[in-house]
């Protein structure tokens, strides 16, 4: 501000309260405004990285800046200047005139370079998607754009200053926060002003309007590549080798149009938001007339509509069933034809499939018309949703809001929203009732179900322990009529040979897979194919969609939920423990069959902190599937799933075990029988022992990598095995990989974060580059790779598991009240039981003691023929 203007102006502009009130509302409004628009994106994203512990994505981490920063124009612009209408004059000193004035130019220019970061980004995507991916390049975006913020707002704290007006106002003396001495020639506002309009609105025009004319540019490049006839697998999605070239094109012909609206859209909000007060700081310093601060606040609150309307997460076109968010119009209580909702821990969110559905942060805007956009926030058990009507924006609460589709893979995920109030809600939330609205099945690609029955016939020779349980359980006996079994477990062939036993055995089965990468994809296809159960699963789930596909096995078509789990990992017991307790009430769940080491951990962890309520049945310590699933099965799929990735020869390499239980067993014995050198780490004496005495080398994992490991197995089920110190350690193109349950047991993120580049050579193949110059190869981004990279153990291994699965859950249904809420093995009778029915399979014969001899030995002639405490 300078003092170019009459006292008499001046002291006219002071008496005029009711037109200093009303600028002074309009400011608090706008600033209110940017705050309630901001402020939840930012806490929604804090604690899905801090509370839930789950590392945001690129593009969260831009939306969380730009939140940031435009949270910072809405207190320093409108909020300051508000207050300032209402004073009149600055009361607040020099100091803070200078600090203010710093910290409006400095969120103004924050504001702007991040949405030109998130144009880069987005043009990345599209153009270079490795590039993009690197979390380093993004993070070095957002530095560069606060740093530069902060470095082009300093002149600000030299040019403004606290002045005193050359003139009274009702006899009082009048304290102004302005630009009055500042410059000593008229040139100097100028040109600094025109450099300002050149940095803050120029450039950036100019980046964005070239990123997205290369997205636009890199979508007509994809568009006119011949088509090719084989099938194409990534990590997300698959294709269909059917898949005709006009479909194709037609694709992309709408993605091009996504593309061109977008670009029109992002660069039309950016010109309207800017033009008018950088025209009119133009305008005025140049006729020297005096600015009214409070123009800028017209980039304030701009940036989140626009944002949420335009800035796009583009993809490749994606196959029918998974592009689908129809252009229906949203009525009063229901949104239709949405893609599913995904539900984090305690915020509910729709993910995009399609041009109408925009992410923002962990809310998602839907744009339902050209004049209303459409947003639905979950917090707790309260259900928001917001309209805004360009730029009207309400709030009105919905107890439940639904939500249906029309598409065939897409419809929505149970909703566990009561109608009650919060306390109310706290204790009938997760009890749905009547027939719910979600999909029959949600696979990648249902036409593979043809592909997928041939395998299962074949499995299925290969499994006789469950061809035996269904002729004696099956037909007219169905002994599992009545059960509504939930599984989570890795939805491969064999489990499909498991699904079906339960079918036979006359259970209601409802499926999920419980790894992100593990599931065969025709193997689910042909279980939904069948339409008999509910199958949810496909390689390549984000963590979002993985949870989703859990949720949609706890109700059943008929609106009831299940009572019987079958678990491998102890996410669907975790998830109904944790989220969902009203479903254990009054015993409706009458067992839990836990699969592995890594699920029958949590299960005791839950059992000392007395959170377990449920009888659960440990299924992994079952001899006839630890010593059998975990050591042999690992034993033939373990090299398998290396080999694969990564067709190395190993005769001659060095390889690191680490962990020597039946899986750390299982993959030693594999490795040194392909012709490595196999070196052992552990933790327990006892283990460490048994790796000594079977001639493998034991030491730490430091002295390993200083004798030139290049193969690390992890097998432990312990978080951070290999962690940064140890991968920089290295030698070139070590291999890292896990075959324990979770990805904990590589640091993974370590990796994502300070690598210099990161370079998927095939699917859940990535080549990191790291900061010293060499190189790791990760396989199946530290998650099972025996699974991701192959296709997991060999039929006849896993009948000797799944036939425990089946057992157990014989045991927990026939037998209500048999067991105790706790963790318990089947009985040593029926581990026999497993192994006998699979020796024919391989022409065993069994001796058979006499009398005299079972007398002698104080056991049974048919068994059992070992105490309990017998270790194989």
């Amino acid at each position: 501000m300078v003092w170019n203007s009459s006292s008499k102006a001046l002291e006219d502009d002071f008496h005029d309260f009711g037109q200093r009130n009303f600028q002074a509302g309009v400011l608090f409004a706008l600033a209110g405004m940017g705050v309630i628009l901001n402020l939840p994106i930012i806490v929604l994203l804090l604690v899905k990285r801090y509370r839930y512990k789950k590392s945001l994505r690129n593009i969260d981490l831009l939306i969380l800046n730009l939140a940031v920063a435009d949270i910072l124009v809405a207190w320093f612009c409108a909020l300051v200047d508000a207050i300032w209408k209402l004073t009149y004059q600055w009361l607040a000193g020099n100091a803070s005139c200078k600090t203010v004035k710093f910290m409006q130019m400095f969120s103004l220019y924050a504001s702007t370079f991040v949405i030109t970061a998130i144009s880069i980004d987005r043009c990345l995507v599209i153009a270079n998607p490795l590039r993009s991916s690197q979390r380093s390049f993004v993070s070095g975006l957002i530095i560069a754009a606060w740093l530069l913020a902060a470095l082009l707002s300093t002149p600000q704290i030299y040019i403004f200053r606290l002045e005193k007006a050359p003139f009274l106002i009702d006899g009082q003396e009048l304290w102004q926060c302005c630009t009055h001495g500042a410059y000593s020639e008229p040139w100097q506002e100028t040109a600094y002003v025109i450099s300002t309009f050149a940095v803050i609105f120029a450039a950036p025009l100019l980046i964005i309007i070239a990123s997205y004319a290369a997205v636009f540019q890199r979508l007509k490049q994809k568009a006119d590549m011949p088509h090719s006839p084989h099938r194409h697998h990534d990590l997300r999605r698959s294709f269909s080798a059917s898949e005709s070239g006009r479909r194709r094109k037609q694709k992309m012909k709408l993605a091009k149009q996504k593309a061109l609206l977008a670009s029109v859209l992002v660069i039309a909000a950016f010109v309207i938001c800017w033009t008018p007060y950088h025209c009119a700081m133009i305008y005025f310093v140049i006729t020297r007339q005096e600015t009214a601060d409070d123009t800028v606040i017209i980039n304030a609150v701009q940036h989140v509509f626009f944002f949420g309307k335009t800035h796009i997460t583009y993809e490749l076109p994606r196959s029918p069933d998974e592009a689908a968010c129809a252009r229906g119009q949203s009525s009063t209580l229901k949104v239709t034809d949405f893609a599913p909702e995904l539900r984090t821990t305690g915020v509910m969110i729709v993910k995009q499939k399609s041009e109408t559905t925009f992410y923002f942060g962990n809310d998602v805007f839907c744009a339902c018309s050209n004049r209303v956009i459409r947003a639905t926030f979950f917090y707790g058990f309260r259900t928001f949703d917001f309209r805004f009507h360009n730029p009207i924006f309400s709030r009105k609460p919905v107890h439940p809001l639904q939500f249906t589709s029309s598409a065939r893979q897409y419809p929505s995920r149970l909703h566990l929203i009561s109608r009650q109030n919060d306390r109310e809600m706290a204790g009938k939330q997760n009890h749905p009732e009547g027939r719910l609205d979600k999909p029959k099945y949600k696979v990648a690609d249902i036409t593979l179900a043809e592909w997928g029955r041939a395998e299962i016939v074949l499995a299925e020779r290969e499994m006789p322990g469950l061809m035996a349980l269904r002729k004696k359980f099956g037909g007219s006996v169905k002994i599992l009529r009545g059960a509504r079994v939930a599984g989570c477990l890795h939805m491969t062939i064999q489990t499909a040979v498991l699904i079906e036993t339960l079918v036979e055995l006359g259970a209601e089965v409802q499926w999920s897979s419980c790894n992100i990468f593990s599931t065969q994809d025709h193997a689910a296809a042909a279980i939904a194919a069948a339409g008999v159960v509910p199958v949810y699963a496909w390689k390549g789930e984000t963590e979002e969609e993985y949870e989703w596909c859990i949720e949609q096995t706890l109700i059943f078509p008929d609106g009831q939920p299940l009572n019987m789990i079958l678990d491998d990992g102890g996410d669907l017991t975790n998830l109904v423990h944790d989220k969902y307790p009203e479903l254990l009430k009054d015993g409706l769940i009458r067992g839990i069959s836990e699969e592995t080491t890594t699920g029958v951990h949590n299960l005791h962890k839950m059992m000392r902190a007395g959170k377990l309520r449920v009888p659960s049945f440990n299924v992994n310590d079952s001899v006839t599937k630890s010593k059998f699933d975990n050591l042999y099965g690992i034993r033939e799929s373990l090299v398998d799933g290396i080999k694969r990735a990564t067709d190395i020869m190993l005769a001659g390499k060095v390889a690191v075990v680490c962990g020597y239980g039946d899986v750390g067993k299982g993959a030693a014995v594999s490795l040194r029988a392909f012709g490595a050198r196999v070196i052992v780490t552990e933790v327990d004496p006892i283990n460490a022992l048994q790796a000594a005495m079977e001639g493998y080398q034991v030491i730490t994992l430091e002295e390993a990598i200083s004798l030139g490991g290049s193969i690390f197995v992890t097998t432990t089920g312990c978080k951070g095995v290999i962690r940064g110190e140890h991968i920089s350690a290295m030698v070139e193109d070590s291999i890292i990989c896990n075959v324990g349950h979770f990805d904990i047991e590589i640091d993974v993120k370590w990796l994502n974060d300070n690598a210099v580049e990161k370079k998927m050579v095939k699917p859940q193949v990535d080549r990191y580059t790291l900061k010293n110059g060499r190189h790791v190869i990760l396989l199946a981004e530290g998650r099972l790779c025996n699974l991701g990279c192959a296709t997991g153990h060999p039929s006849f291994v896993m009948s000797t598991s799944f036939t425990n699965q089946v057992l157990a859950q014989i045991e927990l249904w026939t037998k209500p009240g048999a067991y105790p809420i706790g963790i318990h093995i089947l009985p040593k009778r029926l581990d026999e039981e497993v192994a006998r029915l699979h020796l024919d399979h391989l022409g065993v014969k069994l001796t058979k003691l006499n009398p005299d001899q079972a007398e002698y030995l104080g056991v049974n002639p048919d068994g059992p023929f070992k105490p309990d405490i017998y270790r194989y």
